[in-house]
């Protein structure tokens, strides 16, 4: 392999893996249909995720797991320069757990910082736009991101 054969496997190999760049599989599967190709750059600008380096020709979709296991789809990368491509088999629940998993949590958050009144107004207010953000399938700003570790742990706490 070539130095940017290399470069595009681990840029695309970080997209399906990294806990810090989950938002892009998960706009990928909320935003496109199986089989729509979206171009990666402008995906990973849709959903904050850091590029290095320009990727105009690259190219990404998903697919339904080939043995119809509802749990995993396939997600498929295509850089038509070089006619590159990488599979990734992604663990599609584990993401949606996550998700459902902020927002039991922030509705949690809501419930006993509502119940506590005027002291609990700042973990209202966070965890209502924890909640806002993850019902528009969007990304959570990173405020919300950095946050949402600490209102879990004071929901958890009271």
């Amino acid at each position: 392999m070539d130095d940017e054969e290399v470069e595009l496997v681990n840029f695309c190999s970080d997209l399906v893996s990294l806990q810090p760049l989950e938002s892009f599989p998960r706009n990928l599967l909320a935003q496109r249909a199986s089989g729509e190709w979206a171009v990666v750059d402008e995906l990973c600008r849709q959903s904050s995720v850091p590029v290095s380096s320009a990727h105009p020709n690259l190219f990404a979709t998903w697919l339904p797991d080939p043995a119809a296991n509802e749990a995993y789809v396939v997600i498929l990368f295509f850089d038509d320069e070089s006619k590159w491509t990488l599979a990734a088999n992604y663990h599609r629940q584990r993401l949606e757990r996550t998700t459902d998993d902020v927002r039991k949590a922030a509705a949690l958050l809501v419930k006993k910082a509502e119940a506590t009144g005027q002291a609990s107004a700042k973990q209202t207010i966070l965890a209502q736009q924890v909640l806002q953000e993850v019902h528009s399938g969007g990304p959570a700003s990173k405020t919300i991101q950095l946050d949402k570790d600490d209102a879990a742990r004071m929901a958890s706490d009271q």
